[in-house]
């Protein structure tokens, strides 16, 4: 018996209310800019769900990708998906590719105000 080809796409569930990129601050103190703290733990919560899913299947040297990104929000107001989709992006730079300049992007809406999540595939 064979064993079958490994998947070509990977997709994992995010609960909670989807976190847009924010913009990047300045500290005059240090004089550098950094990203917001909110930011950098939502990013890391992604990059450890991705872990979690891929068991090795993904190597970050394989060329471009395509990331796809279904942002469920509670209802009214919320951040743009093209921010969400920026987040993903940079939580998965490093463990599902090398940099996201290779990797395309796409985004959905939709609204269920008992389960806020984004829904992640990357093929």
């Amino acid at each position: 018996m064979s064993e079958s080809a490994p998947s070509r796409s990977i997709t994992f569930l995010l609960l909670g209310d989807p976190v847009g990129k924010q913009r990047a601050r300045y500290s005059g103190r240090s004089r550098r800019f950094y990203t917001p703290a909110k930011t950098r733990r939502y990013e890391v919560h992604i990059s450890y769900a991705f872990i979690g899913v891929n068991r090795g299947r993904f190597s970050v040297f394989q060329p471009a990708r395509h990331v796809h990104v279904h942002c469920v929000f509670r209802n009214g107001t919320h951040p743009d998906c093209d921010n969400v989709l920026k987040s993903v992006l940079d939580g998965l730079q490093g463990r599902a590719y090398q940099n996201d300049k290779s990797v395309t992007g796409s985004t959905e809406m939709s609204f269920d105000p008992q389960q806020p999540r984004i829904e992640v595939t990357v093929t």
